[in-house]
């Protein structure tokens, strides 16, 4: 009867992924691009909100108070603060305004004078 007898390849998804199906839309580039900047983003907000904990043994939720008080003060965006404050855990260097407002924040959020445990940190 007349088959084709092509050979049978099995193909495995994780080096030949299926075609995207016909009814999926293709993200225009710019808007990829804003989707990889905005996780790029939250990663190093994420960051700084555990530095944050960490300087002023405080819950997450403080610590992101913490992080919009210091962003509002020093005119900085949350970004910028979180790669300013990300950059410091690497370099042990930080503008003295940025580490200053942090330390006032920071007292603000524990009344028990926290802002020490900063000062003593940065040894």
């Amino acid at each position: 009867m007349g088959h084709d007898t092509q050979p049978t390849t099995w193909k495995n998804p994780a080096v030949d992924p299926a075609p995207p199906p016909e009814d999926s839309v293709a993200l225009p580039q710019d808007e990829v691009d804003q989707l990889q900047q905005a996780r790029v983003s939250h990663a190093v907000i994420d960051q700084a909100t555990g530095i944050v904990m960490a300087l002023g043994r405080i819950p997450p939720d403080q610590a992101g108070s913490v992080l919009q008080e210091v962003s509002q003060h020093t005119h900085l965006t949350l970004r910028c603060l979180a790669e300013a404050l990300t950059a410091w855990a690497h370099t042990g260097e930080i503008d003295l305004t940025i580490r200053l407002t942090l330390e006032q924040a920071l007292h603000r959020q524990t009344p028990h004078s926290r802002g020490d445990q900063v000062r003593a940190s940065r040894g």
